[in-house]
C-alpha cells in the first residue's frame, strides 16, 4: 500500500468516526462541534471580540499599602460580570432557594474602601441575578483568605416590608443608633430593633467610597453615581442578631440607603466559575 492509498484511508475512517459521533451524541450539533474542534481563546484586550480588562479602583495612597479586596482575588480569582458563582446557604428557605446551593450571575463588581485603625480597608461588593433565589449580594470581606467571609445578602429598599412595618422605619432607628454608638465608643452595643427583636451593634464605617468597576447596563440596585470614576460616598452599620449570627447592615451609597440582610458564608463555600 503506498502512501497515498494510506492518507485516503486514514481520512475515511476519521470522517466514518465523526459520523458516529454525531449520530450517537445528545447534544445538539453544534454543541457537540464546538466540543469537537474547541479553540484556545486569546483573551488579551486586543484580541478582537475579547472582553476589556476590568477597570480598577483608583483610591489614593493606602497606608498598609494593601489593597484587601485584590489580595482576596488571589482566591477567588478576579471576579468578572457574566460569571456564574455557587454559594452555600445553611437556610434555604430563607432565600426562597429549593436547595442548600444558590447558583446565579454576577452582574455588578464594585469595591469599597473604608477607613479602619489599620489604614484603608477595600472589600469587594457584587450585584448577583440568583436563580429562584431573593438574594442579590454578594459581599466578600476579610484581611486574609483563612478568615475573610462571603456574606450572602438581601438588599430592601425603604418601602420594602419587613414583617409588619417598612424597611424605612428600621433605616431611620439605625442612622439614630448609629450616632449613639459613635458617642460611646463601645465595641459592642445591644439593641432591640424589631422586627428583628434583640440584636448587637458590632461595627460601623463612617467615611469611605464604593466605586462600580464593571456592571451591566439596567442590573442591580446601586445608584448611577457608583459607576463613576471617583465612586459614591459609602457609609454602614452592621447588627448582629442575637443568637442566630445573621446579620442587618444599613447602607449608605451616595444618595441611597438601603438595608441588607446578611448571611455569613465561609469564603470557601464560594466558587466563582469564571469564563474562558
Amino acid at each position: 500500500m503506498n502512501a497515498g492509498t494510506l492518507v485516503l484511508l486514514l481520512i475515511a475512517l476519521a470522517v466514518i468516526g465523526l459520523i458516529a459521533y454525531l449520530a450517537t451524541s445528545q447534544s445538539e450539533i453544534p454543541t457537540r462541534m464546538r466540543r469537537l474542534f474547541k479553540q484556545k481563546i486569546d483573551d488579551r484586550a486586543d484580541t478582537p471580540g475579547a472582553a476589556p480588562p476590568r477597570k480598577n479602583a483608583g483610591w489614593g495612597a493606602d497606608p498598609d499599602r494593601t489593597n484587601e479586596a485584590t489580595e482576596l482575588e488571589k482566591v477567588t480569582g478576579a471576579i468578572r460580570v457574566g460569571e456564574p458563582f455557587a454559594i452555600v446557604t445553611s437556610d434555604p428557605s430563607f432565600w426562597g432557594a429549593s436547595g442548600f446551593e444558590i447558583e446565579g450571575l454576577v452582574v455588578g463588581v464594585g469595591e469599597a474602601e473604608t477607613v479602619d485603625l489599620g489604614g484603608n480597608f477595600q472589600f469587594r461588593y457584587l450585584l448577583i441575578e440568583a436563580n429562584g433565589a431573593s438574594a442579590n449580594t454578594i459581599i466578600i470581606e476579610g484581611d486574609a483568605p483563612a478568615t475573610s467571609v462571603a456574606y450572602l445578602a438581601r438588599a430592601l429598599m425603604p418601602d420594602d416590608p419587613v414583617g409588619d412595618v417598612r424597611a424605612g422605619q428600621i433605616i431611620s432607628r439605625l442612622q439614630e443608633e448609629r450616632r449613639r454608638y459613635r458617642d460611646t465608643g463601645a465595641h459592642e452595643l445591644p439593641i432591640d430593633l424589631p422586627p428583628y427583636e434583640n440584636g448587637t451593634i458590632i461595627a460601623a464605617r463612617y467615611e469611605g467610597k464604593l466605586m462600580l468597576l464593571e456592571n451591566e447596563p439596567g442590573k442591580g440596585y446601586l445608584p448611577v453615581s457608583a459607576a463613576n470614576p471617583e465612586g459614591a460616598r459609602y457609609a454602614d452599620l452592621t447588627v448582629r442578631l442575637d443568637p442566630s449570627g445573621w446579620l442587618v447592615r444599613m447602607v449608605e451609597v451616595g444618595a441611597y440607603t438601603f438595608l441588607l440582610e446578611l448571611e455569613p458564608i465561609r469564603l470557601s463555600d464560594l466558587t466563582i466559575h469564571h469564563l474562558a
